[in-house]
């Protein structure tokens, strides 16, 4: 590991490293749809705007924005705990699972409060009720993960300029979301918010399923030839060449 680290460091890596070579080229696709992902979570929406979001139940706007600033936190400190005990995919997959339904009955009962008959004046606390599960299913893993893979899966001599365009373009993407806020809620209702966050969070686990790796317990070295269909590839046909042989060796015995 010392000596793969000395060699990375021996070579000055360049921004167009991150688009032309295969590997890095896949985890900056993986971290850029991660942070697209997070960027539209309801979590990040709620910060800023939970008293206009949440209706009086039994707490008030501004107390809701507490409790929900609470449950952040913890959920936090709970998943820094959970990625040590539970793969990468693993928790990705219970995340975005657990924010689909959660925000799609969320946008449902929006909905009905405010484009159908339906009362919904008894039911005012459920929003808070299901956006705290939302804030937890959301930092468990859409929120967190992106951080830590974006740590694993750059080599040691483009990380920081890897690193640095994946926190700009978050950035950018959170600031559309953030600006088009009111715009949504005046034109097509407070509910689609809800649901944009959904189908965020669709299409991460679109990402999860077909395009990512698991990062767990891996080095730097073998999370690059996973990411390398290429090198992958060879090795998996020295693997079947040398399986072969021994199955060969055997029969011959």
């Amino acid at each position: 590991m010392e000596e793969a680290v000395n060699e990375q460091m021996a070579h000055q890596g360049t921004f167009t490293e991150i688009v032309s070579k295969a590997s890095n080229r896949k985890g900056f696709f993986l971290v850029e749809c991660f942070k697209l992902s997070s960027a539209c979570s309801a979590t990040l929406m709620l910060f800023p705007f939970s008293t206009q979001i949440i209706p009086e139940g039994w707490l008030t706007s501004q107390d809701s924005h507490i409790v929900l600033c609470s449950v952040w936190v913890v959920s936090a400190v709970i998943a820094s705990g959970l990625m040590y005990k539970f793969k990468r995919r693993s928790l990705m997959m219970v995340s975005t699972v657990g924010t689909i339904i959660i925000l799609t009955s969320t946008a449902i009962w929006y909905y009905l409060r405010d484009f159908t008959p339906v009362s919904t004046a008894s039911t005012a606390w459920l929003p808070l009720m299901l956006l705290v599960c939302a804030v937890f299913f959301e930092t468990i893993g859409i929120i967190s993960i992106p951080n830590i893979i974006k740590g694993e899966v750059f080599p040691i001599n483009i990380k920081t300029k890897a690193t640095a365009l994946s926190c700009m373009t978050a950035c950018g993407f959170e600031a559309i979301n953030y600006l088009y806020f009111y715009d949504i809620n005046n034109n097509l209702g407070m509910y689609f918010n809800f649901v944009k966050s959904a189908f965020s969070a669709a299409f991460c686990l679109f990402i999860v399923k077909f395009y990512m790796i698991e990062t767990k317990g891996h080095s730097l070295e073998e999370i690059q030839e996973m990411l390398n269909p290429k090198k992958l590839s060879k090795i998996e046909h020295r693997f079947s060449i040398v399986e072969g042989d021994e199955s060969f060796d055997q029969e011959k015995v």
